[in-house]
């Protein structure tokens, strides 16, 4: 119940607590339980309660659901896709966080967020995370693909941006059976021209040839114009849509000392930065 509870704060774009128990309490009631207590500390309490291992097994189970039902047409040329990727994330200010993962530096001491790097597998073919693993923000992405490595298979087809186009890479995914496609990495020399493929690195014999093949560039482009062609926008006399937004930002202070230290100016329409 706390799980799906929590799921539910991130399906709702990252929702109150508050509404997830209000979740909680129309699921009892519909299935005839008795409702809890709204308290959302214990809700808080219950949902720090759920380890590492309960949620391992979760993913375990969301996998093997998704690769029983992976088919030949989720397949492209009959290879497997696995995209590779990095990102960071902010986490919640709390010693703990701050320990591992340190502020970015241009942020003043304890006025910023915990910043943590990640780097994933993402299988399209199931739609789901693979694996991932945590680092340094800093820490260059091609870093997390040697923990990851083991991911790709015999027939699968490794797509990543510029960060992981190395040749010992391509190299390693080669010797393990897997094929590979990487955006060109900046300082090789080679001018971009997506009519010839060199805007790409991949260890597949035959794959810039459909890139660059003009026949197919035009079938592309005519498909294009005719869908734009379909798109016909009905004139409607007097309407009226100015680009506006409903509600008005907060004008709200920068922090920019902690908050035990930070004073707030108080104006009466607007706040003023401190002489």
């Amino acid at each position: 119940m706390v799980f799906w509870a929590w799921l539910s704060q991130f399906l709702e774009q990252n929702e109150s607590c508050a509404r997830a128990l209000a979740l909680v309490e129309g699921w009892c009631e519909t299935n005839g339980e008795s409702r809890p207590t709204f308290d959302t500390s214990a809700y808080c309490r219950a949902r720090l309660r759920l380890h590492d291992e309960f949620l391992d097994e979760v993913h375990k189970k969301i996998e093997s659901f998704a690769e029983a039902r992976v088919e030949g047409h989720h397949l492209w040329y009959g290879l497997r896709l696995k995209a590779i990727d990095g990102t960071s994330v902010k986490l919640m200010d709390t010693p703990e966080n701050q320990a591992a993962y340190p502020q970015p530096s241009g942020q003043a001491a304890g006025c910023g967020f915990p910043v943590m790097g990640v780097v994933g597998v993402l299988d399209p073919a199931r739609g789901t995370l693979s694996d991932y693993i945590t680092c340094d923000h800093r820490q260059h992405d091609i870093k997390g693909f040697y923990k990851l490595r083991g991911h790709f298979k015999p027939g699968d087809l490794a797509v990543g941006d510029r960060a992981f186009c190395s040749y010992e890479l391509l190299a390693l995914l080669k010797e393990g059976g897997a094929e590979s496609i990487m955006r060109l990495h900046q300082r090789r020399d080679a001018k971009g021209d997506w009519k010839r493929g060199t805007h790409l690195d991949t260890s597949l014999k035959d794959f810039a040839g459909p890139l660059r093949h003009p026949r197919q560039l035009a079938e592309a482009l005519s498909l294009f114009e005719e869908c734009l062609r379909e798109r016909i926008i009905p004139i409607r006399p007097g309407r009226q849509e100015p680009r506006a937004v409903k509600t008005r930002p907060k004008s709200y202070q920068y922090m920019t000392k902690p908050r035990h230290e930070f004073t707030e100016i108080q104006h009466r329409g607007k706040y003023r930065k401190a002489a």
